[in-house]
């Protein structure tokens, strides 16, 4: 287990218990302002074709025609503008290349 600081925002890793693609899971935890004391879990990072990648807490349900859907818990302020997400998933492999160095 690992843990970064970045404006109020602590993230922590835990590994991943068997060999594979997913490296570990992480959590942001508030260490300031109205969200203090809580925890955001459901992040993971993964080894991918392209490097490390970063998957965002989400849940799946089935629609009345049985199709599968995610819906993502995390998501930007402004319908489109996806730049949050990105800076949020970039933050989080620059923290992990940081502790597990190799």
């Amino acid at each position: 287990m690992a843990a970064s600081t970045h404006a109020g925002t602590d993230v922590v890793f835990r590994d991943a218990m068997q060999p594979g693609p997913k490296l570990a899971d992480a959590d942001l935890i508030f260490t300031a302002g109205p969200l203090a004391g809580t925890r955001l879990v459901g992040f993971a990072v993964w080894n991918g074709r392209e490097g490390l990648n970063v998957g965002l807490p989400g849940r799946t349900f089935e629609t009345q025609d049985g199709q599968t859907k995610r819906y993502d818990l995390i998501r930007t302020v402004s319908d489109g503008d996806f730049t949050g997400i990105m800076h949020l998933k970039q933050w989080i492999r620059e923290q992990y290349e940081a502790t597990h160095p190799e």
